[in-house]
């Protein structure tokens, strides 16, 4: 039997990401760099399903990698500093990465729940929300699709 698919091929990006009061402490303070790092992270996370467990060195050499940062020390920390930040600031959650080694956040958990809304529920390591959080946004995108209709 096939194992039931745990990642996203997408996820949708808010149209007022950047009234968002986090996205915006980011951008203020990193520019287009943290914008661009922020979705690259985002992307690498929801590959992945909702988390990726990696240390924090390990994480921004790979994302410096993949956006073509010539794997340079200085480029390197430049994204650690941008992820520390990301964490700082609740855009990622600090607790599941300082305990577990986990980048996650309950806004990439919820994102995940909506998008995975017609999926058979499996076991979920590493999860955030609370059972009423989860039924919330499966209520959300419930009623947006039949308001849809």
């Amino acid at each position: 039997m096939a194992n039931p698919k745990s990642k996203l091929d997408w996820f949708p990006v808010d149209t007022r990401i950047l009234e968002d009061p986090k996205v915006r402490k980011l951008v203020h303070k990193y520019k287009v760099e943290g914008y661009g790092l922020f979705l690259h992270v985002l992307s690498r996370i929801y590959l992945n399903g909702y988390f990726i467990k990696d240390d924090i060195d390990s994480f921004a050499l790979d994302i410096a990698y993949d956006l073509g940062y010539n794997d340079t020390e200085e480029h390197i920390a430049l994204v650690k500093e941008v992820i520390e930040y990301m964490m700082k600031i609740n855009l990622l959650d600090s607790f599941s990465y300082e305990y577990e080694s986990v980048f996650t956040s309950k806004a990439i958990q919820i994102q995940f729940v909506k998008s995975t809304l017609r999926r058979v529920p499996r076991e979920k390591p590493h999860w955030l929300l609370t059972p009423e959080e989860e039924a919330d946004a499966r209520t959300y995108m419930k009623n947006r699709e039949d308001d849809s209709v």
